[in-house]
């Protein structure tokens, strides 16, 4: 989640569930989280508008990655989904001591900054990779935020 949490949010968005085996769970500052029972991975969105336009996507996406020991950038890919543009970075690293990997995709607009991730252990990671994918592609901005 972006640097902290913010009290304004947006709600000009819609984007798709992710398949049946993901349940909703308590978001906590987020805008939305799922969980996919067996693999316990998760997938969150959040949404942080009036705050942080005076950072780079790369930026943004590294204050995704505090709190992660051990981290090695995997890939990093310009993205556009929403018609919004974007950075996917995905990295390997450890959460409190255990091996996880995290997809991380930060899309801006001209008011609002989105992000994504998925966060698994890296055996389900490449599983759930494109329910992610495709839960991100199916993001529709109603307005440009």
């Amino acid at each position: 989640m972006l640097l902290g949490p913010s009290r304004v949010k947006s709600d000009e968005y819609v984007w798709a569930k992710p398949p049946s085996s993901w349940d909703r769970i308590d978001p906590g500052t987020a805008d939305v989280v799922f969980q996919q029972k067996e693999d316990r991975a998760t997938i969150s969105l959040n949404t942080v508008c009036d705050q942080y336009q005076d950072q780079t996507l790369v930026e943004l996406s590294k204050s995704l990655m505090l709190g992660l020991d051990d981290s090695e950038v995997k890939a990093v890919e310009n993205v556009e989904a929403g018609g919004l543009p974007g950075l996917r970075t995905t990295i390997a690293g450890k959460m409190a001591a255990e091996p996880i990997v995290v997809s991380m995709t930060v899309l801006r607009s001209t008011r609002c900054v989105y992000d994504f991730m998925l966060v698994a252990r890296p055996e389900a990671f490449t599983r759930h990779r494109q329910a992610y994918v495709d839960l991100i592609q199916a993001l529709q901005v109603r307005r440009d935020q």
